[in-house]
């Protein structure tokens, strides 16, 4: 489902469609201070077992996420079409271990 205004009731029922058999052992979710995120969100995000990394507090980690979000937009997904959510879980594998092994991380001026 697609919505132009999302509630905290819309992603709890979007939550709730992806996850019907609380299947989210062993995931992650990386979220800030949105207030989609509220209480009962989170409430259910640890219910069905995903480990809730929330930056409340650092409005510095968004350039970081958006940085990354970026970096994967424009170095994997513009040169491929991602036939289904296995594929795409297999190549968000592969350019991640790419990301963080091989991937240099140093700017043109030098700095880190």
């Amino acid at each position: 489902a697609v919505t132009i205004q999302p509630t905290g009731a819309w992603v709890l029922q979007q939550l709730r469609e992806a996850f019907p058999y609380d299947s989210g052992q062993g995931r992650r979710l990386i979220c800030d201070s949105d207030p989609l995120f509220s209480r009962n969100v989170l409430h259910f995000i640890i219910g069905v077992g995903i480990k809730v990394y929330q930056f409340r507090g650092k409005p510095w980690m968004n350039g970081h996420a958006e940085r990354f979000v970026g970096s994967v937009r424009r170095e994997l997904l513009d040169h491929v079409i991602v036939l289904n959510a296995k594929h795409l879980r297999r190549l968000m594998t592969a350019y991640v271990s790419y990301y963080h092994d091989d991937r240099t991380h140093i700017s043109p001026g030098g700095g880190c």
